[in-house]
């Protein structure tokens, strides 16, 4: 049987030598050939990491059409904040980002969007979006940036279905070659499983340099406690979950915390809206689109902004200062809005207040080095003092 071993600290590859024959290897990863019965003592006697490769069931975090409003990409960038983040002389320039998905349908986009994307097939089925998902999300995250290139890997097949190996190609080229990986959707099953299974594999994102974040999808687990699906539910992660245009929780919006064997994440991290997001579809049509799936594009769009002044410097504590929770008004947890809702500076210290308001002073008068350097370093300084 064929399995993938995690390269993380301290693998004893003699070790696997002894019981596994290596076929081939990544920088993340031995492919090994070995049996169930090697495998296991490998795990109980060198507490090695192994995938088996398989195929697994999916669920895309998109439900169809809800009761309420519809919220526009113009509302979104308004009501988050893209507009203030771009006013105070942040850029997206040179940023990256993942899309592990359905495909896209790229004709029905427009050409601004569409020259900023490539798409990767990991499964054989070719590039297109078969099952009226990936489009949408790919959409969001295009219409939010305005510079970032866009890398759609496909690795869900038509019958919501991936493979072990789609699955960690993917990620390691995204770990590689990008700065933000967004993820719309779940396993569909017992998330504590895939955690045991697969966490091993989220832990290489706190070595990452550059800094790599992994945006996930919390899940539509109908506000069902303990429901926030894998990969969201990995402390690695930036989970979402959804709100409506009134800053309410979408009621099928999972919640936390996340609990496993003992262990207890807090968890989703962030909430942003999810509840008629108006979208472009894989038919082309523009229409509204629910769940926590379109929730998740907001936040790596946001993320894209913030990444070039702050990525070094906040490493996964990125989104710090631009959470509110409505249960405290303040950035502190609960099960339903996790840290908060996303909102550019809404709970920034002072000094990042003053620092960002002298950068539109210095665009205008022509000090487009010196004084936004400044602000950056500042900025950073303030938040890691907090």
């Amino acid at each position: 049987m064929i399995y993938r071993i995690l390269k993380t600290t301290g693998l004893c590859r003699s070790c696997v030598e002894r019981y596994a024959t290596i076929i081939r290897e990544t920088p993340l990863y031995l492919i090994v050939e070995a049996s169930p019965s090697d495998i296991e003592l490998l795990q109980k006697q060198h507490g090695v990491i192994a995938i088996p490769e398989e195929k697994q069931s999916v669920r895309k975090h998109q439900l169809l059409y809800q009761e309420g409003e519809t919220i526009t990409v113009d509302e979104i960038k308004t009501l988050v904040g893209f507009d203030r983040l771009q006013a105070y002389g942040l850029n997206d320039d040179g940023v990256i980002i993942a899309i592990l998905g359905t495909g896209v349908n790229l004709d029905v986009l427009p050409d601004d969007i569409k020259a900023r994307i490539e798409v990767i097939d990991y499964t054989g089925e070719g590039e297109q979006d078969d099952v009226n998902h990936g489009t949408a999300v790919t959409y969001l995250i295009g219409a939010l940036t305005k510079n970032a290139q866009i890398k759609h890997l496909k690795v869900i097949g038509k019958d919501l279905s991936i493979t072990s190996q789609a699955l960690l190609d993917a990620f390691e080229y995204a770990y590689w070659n990008c700065h933000i990986a967004n993820i719309s959707w779940g396993f569909a099953d017992d998330p504590c499983n895939y955690y045991k299974k697969y966490n091993g594999l989220m832990q290489f994102i706190t070595w990452a340099d550059p800094p790599f974040y992994f945006v996930a999808s919390a899940g539509n687990n109908d506000a069902q406690p303990n429901a926030i699906d894998f990969p969201a539910c990995s402390e690695y992660a930036i989970a979402v979950g959804a709100i409506d245009k009134n800053g309410l929780v979408a009621e099928f919006s999972s919640i936390g915390a996340f609990e496993c064997d003992g262990i207890t994440i807090p968890k989703p991290d962030v909430a942003t809206y999810g509840v008629n997001v108006e979208a472009i579809d894989a038919n082309g049509e523009v229409k509204p689109v629910s769940g926590t799936s379109f929730s998740a594009p907001i936040v790596s769009a946001f993320i894209a902004w913030l990444y070039n002044p702050y990525a070094h410097q906040m490493r996964l504590d990125i989104l710090r200062g631009h959470r509110i929770n409505p249960h405290c008004n303040c950035e502190g947890w609960s099960p339903d809005y996790g840290y908060g809702i996303l909102q550019a500076f809404v709970n920034a210290p002072p000094a990042v207040q003053m620092a960002f308001e002298l950068i539109p002073q210095a665009f205008a008068l022509g000090l487009t080095i010196v004084v936004p350097i400044v602000a950056a370093k500042s900025i950073a300084e303030a938040f890691r003092r907090r």
